[in-house]
């Protein structure tokens, strides 16, 4: 049984909600959060472990809890629990019980680095995690690739200190990817297939997702004739507008912003796309927990490759080698969309290496392996 601490409660949209929500499936446990998640009802995923919401408030962007009986409970206790982290909070925290318990196993999950915006928010992002790097040595780390173990043994982290595991999905997720899977390897078996153009973007609508760099090269690509959108945020009117904007310049193209949509649509959109673009510009950004989703059913995948971030180490196959840089992305979807030998090729591909690295069964084993090096 081990506890966990995060910003947001589990199951959410989010890739660490989602890595948490695994966690807790696996291990046991409960899981505290600072705040709910963005509304979600139903549950997008089904749920079995005891989840406790710390009563909290905001002062801008720092969450403070109140001295409730829960968070008294989770300071004193002597149970193991993993911290994810960016979240100045989480971390105030974890290093709050490490002083009232210094015995007590607490792990700290460094899901990203933070790219600090312009501004005051900026620098106090900046100041967070130069804080963070400092006193994160004082823990056992967990972190989601090669990339971001060689990132923080870059920043002066012990190599001893760091455990990677790459995620994975949920395994009602991944028995759903395998249908979608098996009915492409029909299309794909057919001597009459070629990619259709569809294109689909999954995640929040968030300046550092670059989806207006996606809709400006979704628009100057020729091959290109649908792109689907999932996912809000505080962008969308601007995305929306853009979208309009260059449509009156090109003809015979779609543009679908679906919102916040069921893990069934979702599935359903992705069972029809040929490629999936996870367009972020940020290390924010370091493992698409959709890359995964996208590879599990076939789909090619195509990501930034950025310092600090793993995500394009996440899709990255032999069959398709390309610089990573966002200039280069309308060349690679004209490239696989133009190319039926090539677009099968690198299908086929993505979902060997989903199947060899990211499995769910894989998984388990690696954290199993974990489990048994800290007992």
């Amino acid at each position: 049984m081990m506890d966990q601490l995060l910003r947001e409660k589990p199951p959410g949209f989010g890739g660490i909600e989602r890595v948490c929500h695994g966690l807790a499936e696996f291990l046991g446990g409960r899981v505290y959060s600072l705040k709910s998640s963005r509304k979600c009802l139903p549950e997008p995923l089904p749920v079995n472990y005891l989840r406790v919401q710390l009563i909290s408030f905001s002062i801008g962007r720092f969450i403070v809890p109140l001295p409730t009986y829960s968070f008294i409970r989770f300071l004193f206790s002597e149970r193991p629990f993993i911290a994810h982290l960016p979240c100045p909070t989480v971390f105030s925290m974890a290093l709050i019980a490490r002083l009232l318990r210094p015995r007590r196993p607490i792990y700290i999950y460094w899901h990203s680095f933070i790219s600090p915006r312009p501004g005051l928010i900026g620098f106090l992002e900046n100041i967070y995690q130069i804080i963070a790097l400092t006193f994160v040595r004082l823990f056992p780390l967990i972190t989601s690739s090669p990339v971001m173990v060689k990132a923080l043994l870059e920043v002066g982290v012990s190599r001893s200190q760091i455990a990677c595991l790459p995620l994975s999905l949920q395994p009602e997720q991944e028995t759903s990817y395998e249908l979608v899977f098996n009915k492409r390897f029909n299309s794909l078996s057919s001597k009459n297939y070629s990619p259709s153009g569809r294109i689909i973007a999954i995640g929040r609508l968030d300046s550092y997702k670059r989806v207006d760099w996606l809709l400006e090269t979704f628009f100057k690509c020729s091959g290109a004739k649908r792109l689907d959108l999932v996912g809000d945020g505080p962008d969308r009117f601007r995305l929306e507008s853009l979208a309009e904007r260059l449509a009156l310049k090109e003809n015979g193209k779609e543009v679908f912003f679906h919102g916040r949509v069921s893990e069934e649509f979702k599935t359903d959109l992705l069972s029809s796309s040929d490629i999936l673009v996870l367009a972020s510009d940020r290390c924010n950004e370091a493992f698409g927990i959709v890359q995964l989703e996208a590879m599990a059913c076939g789909i090619p995948v195509l990501s930034f490759d950025l310092p600090r971030s793993g995500m394009h180490w996440v899709s990255k196959v032999e069959g398709l080698r390309w610089s990573g840089k966002p200039d280069d992305l309308k060349l690679v979807l004209e490239r696989l969309l133009s190319n039926t030998k090539l677009y099968i090729k690198v299908s086929y591909q993505l979902r060997s290496r989903y199947k060899r690295l990211f499995s769910v069964q894989i998984w388990r084993t690696r954290l199993k392996k974990l489990q048994a090096f800290h007992e």
